[in-house]
């Protein structure tokens, strides 16, 4: 004999009834059994009706025939997706999650640009690069770029232009009272530089006396190697030494030739005395601003 002893179980977090099945001798009389599936549900029979909740999966109560004769009842309980929820997604084959698009980063590979062509300076930026009078210690003025006049036709070398030159440019400034002249001259000879810097540092053997004039005196030159700076891309420096024919010196003329880029960079200090460290920091100066440049 069964006893019908209905009670409440929860199950998934929502309150389950659950109807303890009884025999149909002595007890229940019609009461029917009433099992709920959370997760499937079993084949409905014939006659079922369906219900809604507020909220969850679809969940079917099959009522089983209590007794011969008597029909049992299926009741499906439909759970309707509310606002915001978004449909399920299928899983990929193979994996345990929904399918999703992966981004695919590539390395990144710049650019390959081709080579930027050297600047070729023309007169008007050579002028721009030359020295000026606050580039020099106080008391040099700018002088006439002609000076006195004169020639070194006796050699030739320093009298023209190296050949390949597409621009000049020059300055000269003096200082009275050291009877010091700076003297620069700006060039530029391209993809020439190399045989131009070649001939400057043969200057000693090729130009090693020879004759000139100052105004309209005539005058004798001597050239000898000199120490030159370790600067620009190459660099070449001789002393000249000025005199009377066949008589003593009187002057001195100290060069520094500096190539940078194709450009090449004159400078020269003629005093009654060897100028020192004025020559380096000029051709420094000269060199830090044609690079500031080109």
């Amino acid at each position: 004999m069964f006893v019908c002893s209905p009670h409440v179980r929860r199950v998934a977090r929502r309150p389950v009834i659950v109807l303890l099945a009884c025999g149909v001798i002595g007890g229940c009389g019609q009461m029917p059994t009433v099992t709920q599936y959370p997760t499937s549900a079993p084949p409905t029979r014939t006659g079922s009706t369906t219900a809604t909740t507020p909220s969850g999966p679809a969940v079917v109560q099959t009522v089983p025939a209590p007794a011969t004769g008597q029909a049992g009842t299926s009741v499906r309980l439909t759970t309707p997706r509310g606002p915001g929820t978004s449909k399920p997604k299928t899983a990929v084959p193979g994996t345990t999650g929904p399918s999703r698009p992966v981004a695919v980063h590539e390395p990144y590979e710049p650019p390959v640009l081709p080579p930027k062509p050297p600047f070729i300076p023309g007169e008007q930026d050579l002028r721009a690069a030359l020295l000026t009078g606050g580039d020099l210690p106080p008391g040099f003025i700018p002088a006439d770029a002609q000076g006195l006049g004169g020639s070194l036709a006796g050699c030739p070398l320093l009298a023209n232009d190296p050949p390949g030159t597409t621009a000049s440019a020059n300055a000269v400034f003096s200082q009275a009272a050291t009877v010091t002249t700076v003297s620069q001259s700006l060039l530029h000879v391209g993809d020439r530089t190399a045989e131009a810097m070649a001939a400057f540092d043969a200057l000693p053997q090729v130009c090693a006396r020879f004759e000139g004039t100052l105004s309209t005196m005539k005058l004798e030159f001597t050239t000898a190697r000199a120490t030159s700076p370790a600067i620009g891309d190459a660099s070449v420096a001789v002393r000249l030494t000025i005199s009377l024919p066949g008589g003593p010196a009187l002057l001195a003329q100290d060069v520094v030739i500096v190539s940078h880029r194709g450009t090449i960079i004159v400078l020269s200090v003629i005093s009654l005395t060897p100028p020192g460290d004025l020559l380096t920091a000029v051709v420094t100066r000269a060199l830090d601003k044609v690079t500031a440049r080109w």
